[in-house]
């Protein structure tokens, strides 16, 4: 939900302009529905949202840090065999997911 419009680097979205993009276009391009909603929602609905694949990709990129993260939790608790971990892990993952 954006009341702003949405830019395009630096330029009002347009079909005239041809620099409009659709979902579709973008998940061709390699990008996955969870990148775009991560960028969206790290802007504020009250202000102008200045996409970029610069932009998208910096998305990507934090996104794959969690990713990475997550990852290394989860081979922490298998190297300590503890599932008391896991399960704390897996309780915030869910909440997390949720929020």
């Amino acid at each position: 939900m954006h009341a702003e419009h949405l830019l395009v680097e630096g330029k009002k979205m347009s079909k005239t302009l041809g620099n409009f993009y659709t979902l579709k276009d973008i998940l061709a391009k390699g990008y996955s529905a969870k990148h775009l909603r991560y960028f969206l929602s790290s802007h504020h609905y009250k202000v102008q949202c200045n996409f970029s694949f610069t932009a998208l990709d910096a998305a990507k990129s934090s996104l794959q840090r969690v990713d990475d993260c997550m990852e290394r939790l989860r081979d922490v608790t298998t190297i300590n065999g503890d599932d008391s971990f896991d399960l704390l892990l897996e309780k915030c993952e869910k909440e997390c997911i949720d929020a």
